[in-house]
């Protein structure tokens, strides 16, 4: 008797950039609603996959994105007589890289030097006006590992005998955070601490702007500027420029 053949079984749920390879090896997983309706699924951390397998998924539908916005490099790459690589688009993994996620790039090994084959992309308005890009930004820093964890609980005493720095260097990136000794007129300046601001990686050169937590704004401050901490037990500064903070919501409670 002849076999009749088998029927190979079809989804009729759409494909999406967000549907993990390993999902149905997975023993749980979790749907986080994201825009034009689509579910982003997702295995947790108690899956085989765990963190590992999460980044990958997210990191696709980032690179989804980015492809959808940019499709295409709008330069011509530039001869220099050796191979470069194919052209390829900044994901903005790696520290420094974030301003220029979404442009197209070639680099030459021989040259030691990376050709930029499209204009950047506005980062503040992307994350203000494309809800999908800001869910998306905002999984990639949750899954990151918390390298540098910020402390801001007072000491018990009344007027702490330190003021503790919480500065912002870097779009994107956790905060720095450094103690200093009070000062005894009860004002300073930034001059006053420089040597231990460029152990953290602030210079003499840069921007400052410092948060005013009674009007919840930030302002320029000039390094030769006194500042009046009163008994605060700490301050916000960032690098003027730098706007995406991922622990300033957290941190600015305290005050």
């Amino acid at each position: 008797m002849a076999k009749s053949p088998r029927t190979k079984a079809t989804s009729s749920a759409p494909a999406t950039p967000y549907a993990s390879p390993t999902s149905a090896r997975l023993t749980r997983s979790r749907t986080m609603p994201t825009p034009r309706g689509r579910s982003y699924s997702s295995p947790t951390s108690t899956s085989p996959g765990g963190i590992t397998e999460l980044k990958k998924v997210n990191e696709n539908a980032i690179s989804d994105l980015l492809h959808r916005l940019v499709p295409s490099a709008t330069f011509p790459s530039i001869d220099c007589g050796h191979g470069k690589t194919k052209p390829k688009l900044c994901m903005g993994r790696t520290p420094g890289s974030h301003e220029n996620m979404g442009r197209w790039y070639t680099y030459c090994t021989a040259c030691k030097n990376r050709e930029w084959l499209s204009n950047k992309l506005h980062l503040p308005s992307l994350l203000e006006s494309n809800e999908e890009f800001n869910l998306l930004l905002s999984i990639r820093e949750s899954l990151k590992p918390r390298r540098r964890r910020v402390d801001v609980s007072p000491s018990p005493a009344l007027v702490p005998s330190n003021i503790q720095f919480i500065i912002w260097l870097e779009n994107f990136d956790w905060a720095a955070s450094m103690e200093v000794p009070r000062p005894s007129g009860g004002a300073f300046c930034l001059n006053d601490y420089k040597i231990v601001l460029g152990e953290h990686g602030v210079e003499r050169g840069n921007s400052i702007e410092v948060y005013h937590p009674g009007s919840r704004s930030w302002a320029p401050i000039e390094w030769d500027k006194f500042i009046y901490p009163g008994s605060a037990p700490h301050l916000f500064f960032r690098i003027q420029g730098v706007t995406c903070m991922p622990d300033f919501s957290t941190l600015s409670l305290m005050d």
